[in-house]
This record gives structure tokens, sequence and C-alpha cells, in this order.
């Protein structure tokens, strides 16, 4: 998202509708502006959806790869990325019964991580991943965030998007349930409270 500065009349009625807090005033010529600071911004187009600018100042460019799939894991507006993350989402883990994709000797795990007013980076979601994928999980394959990998066996991603965010970044995966105790341990060091973690949480089902 961006402001266009010459519209801008520093009312500040966009700002709390950031759930990143990505809008701030920053100096423009002898006045103060609102701005969208770029590398915060997830690109959930809240702020221009609210409609609260009275002068249209907020606009949504044209996003390019890889910047792009910042909206995907952000806004409820966007979908898949065509080419880029593959199948659509899999199914949800309650719809089984149904399905019959996973099979009664495993477990399927979602773990979330992000949170309004945090978000999450890419190289937070690796690191979460390496340490899943020495536990043993299989992430499926049908996943927007596994078609992000470059190796499925280490849980790594792809350089290009490394620093890329979302508000939320589903990762999808599932474990032998004999080895599933191995699987929960190694997230969580991740917890909030570790000392190192991300905003997380996960069920299974």
């Amino acid at each position: 998202m961006k402001i266009n500065k010459e519209k801008c009349i520093a009312c500040k009625a966009c700002h709390p509708y950031c759930p990143v807090g990505a809008i701030s005033f920053v100096p423009w010529e002898d006045k103060k502006k609102s701005e969208v600071t770029q590398n915060d911004c997830v690109e959930c187009g809240a702020c221009l959806r609210s409609s609260v600018c009275p002068t249209d100042a907020i606009f949504m460019p044209e996003l390019e790869w890889p910047r792009e799939i910042r909206s995907h894991f952000s806004s409820p507006y966007s979908g898949p990325l065509p080419g880029k993350t593959g199948a659509p989402p899999p199914p949800e883990p309650k719809l089984n019964e149904v399905t019959g994709r996973i099979s009664e000797d495993m477990t399927a795990v979602v773990v979330e991580v992000g949170r309004p007013g945090l978000s999450a980076s890419f190289h937070d979601v690796q690191e979460i991943c390496m340490a899943l994928a020495k536990a043993g999980v299989e992430f499926d394959p049908g996943s927007g965030v596994t078609a992000l990998m470059d190796d499925l066996g280490k849980g790594k991603f792809r350089e290009d998007i490394l620093n890329e965010r979302g508000l939320h970044i589903m990762i999808h995966f599932s474990s032998p349930n004999q080895t599933l105790l191995n699987s929960l341990q190694a997230l969580k060091k991740f917890h909030p409270g570790s000392t190192r973690s991300f905003p997380l949480d996960y069920r299974t089902g």
C-alpha cells in the first residue's frame, strides 16, 4: 500500500486501520504527511478498504513478484498466486472424514504463524519449518506455503521470498502418530514466552 503525499492532509484517520502499525507521519517539504513503511506493510489492504481517507490518498500499487505474496498471506480477498504457489490450499483436517486425506496412523497439524499487530516473515516460517523437517514431518503438497519451498526435506524456502511478510501464514503438515510428540516438541521453543518465539498457534486433527 502507498499514500499519495500530494493528496494527504495529515488527518491521521488511516493510522488506526493498519493491523501492523505500518502507517506513520514523516517530514515532507515543510509539513508532515502519512506514509506506509514498505518493509512492515503486509499488503492486506485494510487501510484502503476502510474508505476512511477523505481525499482518496491511499492506493494499492501493482504488486510484482515476490512482493505480491504479502497480499496472498494477508488479505481475505486475495486468491492463490497462479503459477507460483501451485494447487489451492488443502481441505481442512476437520473434513478428513469426507476426504480421507490423512490416514489413521497420521495426525494432521496446522500451524499459524503471525498475528495482527505483529505479522511474520518467511525467515520466521523457514526457521519453524526447518525444525519440523528435522522432526520428520511431511509437509502438505497442496499448501501454498509448501509450494514456496525449495527443499521439502529440509523445510527450506526459495531465497527470493524470505524477506516477504504475511499477516498470518499457515503451515500444513502431517506426522506419524508415533513421532507426533517430537513434532510438537520442535514447535515448543517457538511459543510466546520462550527465549526465541514467534507469534504462533497450532491445532491438530
